[in-house]
């Protein structure tokens, strides 16, 4: 049997979609398939699922899509256990195939962040089929959908750095800038060099980079390096801010824009006389990419319910992770907003491109978190840092040596310290035996999964602070309110739809109970009725410390029970 499929490779591979022919006769030719793809996904025909489905100790059918529900809530929620090592197949229905595309990628990226390796198999109308196999057979830049990250597409056809360096005509870094985004490459001194020359002229430039690899870094070097120093750096992560808070948070409002509303200065008006960074640029929708638009071209902007346009002098420094030439294509994002922010292009280099310049990073970040006081990382712990793939790049480097320090800060840190932490965060150890990984693995995972509630529980705290402490109930407010409480909430219901992973069915259902009381109170919110702290302490304080000491107990056992 062949079945004609599309094979897409899970991050961090850097493997294009391609054409895959699916040839198997038994259920171990389908073993043998999954072990070859490990994390990926095959696409199909729906019509030649049928074909898979009678091989049922490989295949699990998870039936039929709906449209509004995700592809992560097939495959990454529920009661999935690691025992069923089978592959999921779902049949779906899909109007246009970048949007496809860009699921399917979305969801191998989240798989491999929670570490889950799996072959996942999706069936789509014919035509949908051929419309994605004639846009990756057109397109060998990578994923040919929005979510293209920029270590596969946009950077394998960029200028190798010896060769940049070799026309540049190299000048004299300033500390300023090598202390801040740190190395000695020649990835890293190209982007240096870049930096010193963008900070003289006023064009846009574009920072393209894989999340972790310091894109802020280099926006705020360039605008320190800049005749606008003095003047103010703010920021937008334009994929944080909720969809309907996004305008008046960037361009500012006025007492009339909605009720109670009060005159407020935007962040572009803030950044007048200075740089604007607009961070994942990417995520922008639509209709916001009409709006950063028009004030590029025009240099004004328009508060939310105004109607006098304010001209502001704001140089604009942009990031995505993104391919914005398929998203181009693909018709995500504007072409004439792509050619607008698309002036000079600074590519911030991954980890694995220079890895020589982790020992320096590391010592860096380690005398930060640690002090000037704790024993320095001996050479040994280096180049243990050294050879190991950081997929978060920086990011992820500087909060694994966080844990390092947080558990042994009163230790002198060997290779095996960093084993241990390998462990707690969920990664199997390269050292020790397969047994012992596999007594652990259970813990491990809960481990993990407690602390990902706890998580929850203070990033929820922290957002609701405006309300809960500083007592501030003005529309703009608890509109942001809301949606925390909500999206929070539908956090704590995933963690909780994976019972596998808790110790008891009462541990379970206390979360339940919280993120129901959340939505509780998401909707007393919704009333406008005052005595918001009062409601708090009475229906949804005790059910929130319920669950926090409840994680931290549990953690406080598995931590004892993991061996070393």
């Amino acid at each position: 049997m062949q079945i004609d499929t599309i094979r897409f490779y899970g991050y961090p591979s850097a493997n294009s979609p391609s054409p895959y022919i699916l040839a198997f006769e038994t259920a171990d030719d389908l073993k043998r398939a999954r072990e070859n793809i490990r994390l990926g996904a095959l696409l199909m025909r729906n019509d030649d699922l049928e074909e898979l489905c009678e091989y049922e100790t490989v295949i699990r059918d998870r039936g039929k899509k709906h449209p509004a529900r995700s592809l992560l809530s097939y495959f990454l929620h529920g009661k999935r256990t690691r025992s069923d090592t089978r592959m999921p197949i779902l049949r779906c229905e899909y109007i246009e195939a970048g949007r496809l595309i860009a699921s399917v990628a979305g969801l191998l990226d989240h798989a491999a962040d929670r570490g889950v390796r799996n072959t996942y198999i999706l069936g789509v109308q014919p035509d949908i089929f051929e419309e994605c196999l004639r846009s990756i057979e057109g397109d060998s830049a990578g994923y040919g959908g929005a979510h293209c990250a920029a270590s596969k597409a946009e950077l394998t056809d960029r200028p190798v750095a010896e060769e940049m360096l070799d026309i540049l005509t190299i000048r004299e870094v300033p500390e300023a800038v090598s202390s801040l985004y740190l190395g000695t490459s020649k990835e890293v001194q190209l982007v240096h060099q870049l930096i010193l020359r963008t900070a003289e002229i006023t064009d846009p430039v574009l920072i393209v980079g894989e999340s972790g690899t310091g894109k802020e870094l280099v926006a705020r070097s360039i605008h320190e390096q800049s005749t606008r120093r003095t003047g103010p750096f703010r920021a937008v992560n334009c994929g944080a801010i909720p969809t309907e808070l996004f305008e008046s948070e960037l361009f500012g409002t006025t007492k009339s824009a909605f009720t109670n509303s009060a005159e407020r200065e935007g962040l572009w008006a803030q950044a007048n006389g200075g740089t604007l960074f607009l961070d994942e640029i990417g995520d922008l929708s639509l209709l916001h990419q009409v709006k950063i638009l028009r004030a590029l071209e025009d240099g004004y902007v328009r508060r939310v319910g105004g109607n006098i346009d304010e001209p502001i002098d704001a140089r604009i420094v942009s990031a995505t992770n993104r391919d914005l030439a398929v998203m181009v294509k693909e018709g995500q994002f504007r072409e004439d907003l792509y050619y607008r922010i698309h002036g000079i292009v600074i590519y911030t280099p991954a980890l694995r491109n220079h890895p020589d310049d982790i020992p320096q990073m590391a010592i860096s970040f380690w005398s930060k978190i640690a002090g000037k006081k704790t024993k320095a990382l001996s050479t040994a712990v280096l180049e243990d840092l050294k050879a190991r793939r950081w997929l978060g790049n920086g990011r992820e480097l500087r909060m694994f040596l966080s844990s390092l320090h947080g558990l042994f800060r009163n230790e002198t840190i060997t290779p095996h310290h960093l084993r241990v932490v390998d462990m707690l965060s969920g990664f199997r150890s390269r050292k020790g035996s397969q047994a012992q990984y596999e007594k652990n693995l259970r813990k491990v995972d809960q481990l993990r999964h407690y602390r990902r509630i706890m998580e929850v529980l203070s990033s929820l705290r922290t957002s609701l602070r405006p309300v809960l402490i500083e007592n501030l109930t003005d529309l703009r407010t608890v509109t942001l309110a809301r949606v925390v409480i909500n999206s929070y909430a539908e956090k704590l219901d995933s963690l909780a739809d994976e019972p596998e992973y808790f110790s008891s069915i009462a541990s379970r259902r206390v979360v339940i109970e919280l993120a129901d009381a959340l939505r509780d109170f998401s909707k007393f919110l919704e009333t406008g009725a005052g005595q918001v702290r009062e409601y708090w302490q009475r229906n949804v304080q005790s059910r929130y410390q319920n669950v926090d000491s409840g994680c931290f107990t549990e953690i406080q056992t598995l931590l004892d029970e993991v061996e070393k």
